[in-house]
């Protein structure tokens, strides 16, 4: 589960989903003499958001029950398989798979929601650092090599980030010029405004 707001609504259910334990009783089941390599995608939600560029060893101190999830994911990884690597993605851009995904894209969203002509709001405060889905599948063919160049126990943790910092009003500032939409449609707005009214819809139920 990967939808902040339905994590929200389901904690104990975003739990069950994105801690992989079965996935581990499975990965145990074939008792491999080299366990095979398992490449978690963890999220930089893991962290509080207080501060720009964390590092690997900052600490982890989620705000959300998707963040939580992903923490305790991350634990459970690293205590039951001996050969992982946990990659903590910020929001990921790119086409389509061959097979589309259910889940709104982000840059597929926002060109949606702009093209209609109509104000738009967009978080002006939280800051990510996209990260291009090509780029995503390079880091898993590097890490696919060096596991079939002889490296069978790698127990490692890396923040994948893209090299930009930007909030997502900025983001659609680029989306907005790069397809001639009208950039003042772009409604900056800051994210406590729909934890608000986030809660105000829990309570509401």
């Amino acid at each position: 589960m990967s939808v902040p707001r339905e994590c929200e609504a389901n904690p104990s259910k975003a739990m069950d989903v994105n801690v992989p334990s079965r996935l581990v009783q499975w990965l145990e089941s074939l008792e491999c003499t080299d366990p095979p390599l398992l490449i978690q995608f963890s999220s930089d939600q893991v962290y509080a958001g207080s501060k720009s560029f964390y590092l690997e060893e900052d600490e982890t101190k989620p705000v959300n029950i998707y963040g939580q999830s992903k923490v305790a994911a991350e634990k459970f990884v690293k205590e039951n398989w001996p050969n992982h690597v946990i990659l903590r993605s910020s929001i990921i851009y790119g086409p389509h798979p061959l097979i589309p995904v259910t889940k709104s894209l982000p840059v597929q969203w926002i060109d949606a929601e702009l093209s209609k002509g109509k104000p738009v709001e967009f978080f002006h405060d939280e800051y990510r650092c996209p990260v291009f889905v090509k780029d995503i599948v390079y880091v898993i063919e590097t890490l696919l090599s060096k596991c079939l160049s002889g490296e069978k126990h790698m127990q490692l943790l890396f923040n994948l980030g893209g090299p930009n910092r930007l909030s997502r009003a900025e983001m659609a500032e680029v989306v907005a010029e790069v397809r001639g939409y009208d950039i003042s449609h772009i409604v900056r707005v800051p994210a406590a405004s729909t934890l608000v009214s986030f809660k105000q819809s829990l309570e509401q139920d």
